[in-house]
């Protein structure tokens, strides 16, 4: 299969924007790289076929306007490359190598690594979804998980891209995860990687969008998305979440964070913390009156 790269070179003020348009063209999941301080490089990819050139327009025209809402572009670049999947796979495997978040190890699979007896081994080929640790807003919920009992929980996760998240909660101890995605290409890496670490007794994942692909309540509900869809998932979160669980939000730029925290406010939740890295934020709410 041949797929078209889409590298959008953007401020950080415009980079949720400019990825919030990228996914909606239903792209599987964006790539965020940090060329030079002040400059975001996003990077998405669509299958070749004949709505391509239509969904091109669509995505240089939506971003053409964004300067309309107030949004400095910076250089606002739009470029496209054919490539083959293996090339991109290729290219994943540049720059993709272990991590390491506290006890949490993020190994892609072609690489081996001997752990130690307190690490827990989360391994990976994220193939064409989103989702490798390397992002920051990624790995703040990486560290979130990794100091927060899990043991015998249930975790739903919300835009699973990858199944690094929903991996990572049952790798600590969660005793179910529903990891949901709208996207089929990442359903499928998702399952692939699931299988791979040995934990399709425990985490089921599915395609569906947001709370119709999931019932009943959760622990914990990790959604790392952008802020647009978590504003969308907000009204509803406490239909899906235990009394005293927590909703770990991720994937918000700085100046996202008043609108979220009105609406959540609004829903009768309150926050417990807001993590931060870079530009990006990761906020953890909880219903209100909880402890």
């Amino acid at each position: 299969m041949r797929w078209v790269e889409i590298s959008v070179r953007v401020s950080p003020m415009a980079a949720e924007a400019v990825a919030t348009i990228l996914l909606e063209a239903r792209t599987g999941g964006v790539v965020e790289e940090i060329p030079s301080p002040g400059e975001v490089l996003l990077k998405a990819y669509l299958p070749l076929g004949p709505a391509t050139e239509v969904t091109l327009g669509t995505i240089a025209k939506r971003i053409s306007a964004l300067p309309g809402f107030g949004l400095d572009l910076g250089k606002g670049e739009l470029s496209t490359r054919e490539i083959d999947e293996e090339d991109w796979a290729h290219g994943w495997k540049a720059y993709f190598h272990t991590l390491k978040i506290g006890r949490l190890v993020i190994k892609p699979t072609w690489e081996s690594y001997a752990p130690s007896p307190t690490e827990v081994v989360v391994e990976l080929d994220p193939g064409m979804a989103f989702g490798t640790g390397l992002h920051p807003s990624t790995r703040l919920c990486l560290e979130f998980l990794e100091r927060t009992p899990l043991e015998g929980r249930v975790v739903f996760d919300i835009g699973t891209g990858s199944g690094i998240l929903a991996i990572a909660a049952a790798k600590l101890g969660a005793a179910r995860v529903v990891a949901v995605d709208n996207d089929p290409i990442a359903v499928e890496v998702a399952t692939r990687n699931v299988a791979h670490n040995r934990l399709i007794d425990r985490i089921t994942v599915r395609h569906g969008e947001g709370w119709n692909a999931v019932d009943g309540t959760a622990h914990l509900i990790v959604a790392n998305i952008t802020a647009k869809v978590i504003r969308e998932l907000l009204p509803h979160v406490n239909e899906h979440l235990e009394p005293s669980g927590r909703f770990v939000a991720s994937g918000i730029v700085a100046g996202e964070i008043p609108g979220v925290l009105r609406e959540a406010l609004a829903r009768n939740l309150q926050p417990v913390e807001i993590r931060e890295e870079e530009e990006w934020r990761c906020i953890v709410l909880t219903p209100a009156g909880a402890r």
